[in-house]
């Protein structure tokens, strides 16, 4: 191991042992909150300031239902990259309408459903990325599975909640009957990269399209964390063959994502991917991707969005009206 890997694994070490302490999480959480926060707005709303003068989208207004994205996510820093506005009022006049509520499962909401009745919803059809729907999808468009069934399997499997984001896999050993039902058990995928890291590959989806992806490198101890070691973007077909291709577009469709992010598995033992999670509130740039390449990202990313949804009047059928 180098001595800039080493020095990696030694502060990370010194965080997961300070994160068990009550008052550093509380100080992690006000620095995160207020201070990245307010750097990262300030950023934002000054670039949304300046593309409001002369741009097209100018005072466009996006409603978001029921929530807003807030600085941490992707959707706040596309809207302010292109100027818009963005609103959770239902007295206002949109130009779009996302469904957007950060949770795994979005409860029934009539407001919703009666908005959705008469107007195009991105994500209206996107309301549960727990892993059990996903897995589901994943098996119809793909034909095979990553679930396993602890009780018969032999070998290792990962262990990890039913919900989004919560980064608390576990690998465990199988055959088990010590199984648990508030959890699930997936196939411990074999996506090493070199001799002590493992590759997550994170595509976005942007209304069918794939713009790029996401290159997430983490040691192999972290492989369930959020923490990477470095991130870098690469072009979608020089990641995955058409014939992937087609099928992850197919994936998001049936899923019902218009906008989002899908973490991608490529086993290196037989080259074949896996589906493993989705968020259609995606939180980013990736951790440890470059200055340059993160503002690269939303460059790309806002492109994409006002191609897709704001550039054309789209209904029901999400044919371009205009």
């Amino acid at each position: 191991m180098n001595s800039s890997q080493d020095t990696f694994d030694r502060a990370r070490d010194a965080r997961e042992e300070l994160g068990k302490i009550r008052i550093y999480k509380f100080a992690g959480k006000i620095y995160h909150d207020y201070l990245v926060g307010t750097k990262i707005r300030i950023k934002y709303r000054t670039i949304c300031v300046i593309k409001r003068f002369g741009k097209e989208n100018a005072n466009k207004t996006i409603l978001f239902y029921p929530d807003k994205p807030n600085y941490s996510q992707v959707l706040y820093k596309i809207c302010n990259t292109l100027g818009c506005k963005m609103t959770s009022s239902l007295k206002a006049q949109p130009d779009l309408i996302v469904a957007f509520q950060d949770t795994t499962r979005r409860a029934h909401s009539s407001v919703l459903a009666e908005i959705a009745a008469n107007n195009y919803v991105v994500n209206e059809g996107c309301d549960d990325i727990s892993k059990v729907k996903v897995e589901a999808v994943f098996r119809q468009v793909f034909g095979y599975a990553t679930f396993v069934d602890p009780e018969t399997h032999v070998g290792l499997c990962v262990m990890k909640s039913n919900d989004n984001a919560m980064h608390d896999g576990e690998v465990v050993e199988c055959p088990t009957s010590a199984t648990r039902h508030d959890v699930v058990y997936q196939k411990l995928i074999n996506n090493t990269a070199g001799d002590d890291d493992v590759l997550d590959i994170r595509v976005p989806v942007i209304n069918g399209e794939l713009p790029f992806v996401y290159l997430k490198y983490r040691r192999m101890r972290y492989r369930f964390s959020n923490m990477n070691a470095r991130a870098t973007m690469a072009s979608t077909d020089s990641v995955f063959t058409t014939d992937e291709i087609t099928k992850i577009k197919q994936f998001a469709k049936k899923l019902g994502l218009d906008f989002g992010e899908l973490d991608v598995l490529r086993d290196v033992d037989d080259g074949t991917i896996y589906i493993v999670d989705v968020n259609n509130t995606p939180c980013g740039p990736p951790n440890h991707l470059g200055k340059a390449e993160s503002a690269h990202a939303i460059e790309l990313l806002s492109k994409a969005f006002d191609t897709a949804f704001l550039a054309k009047t789209l209904d029901l059928t999400r044919k371009d009206v205009r």
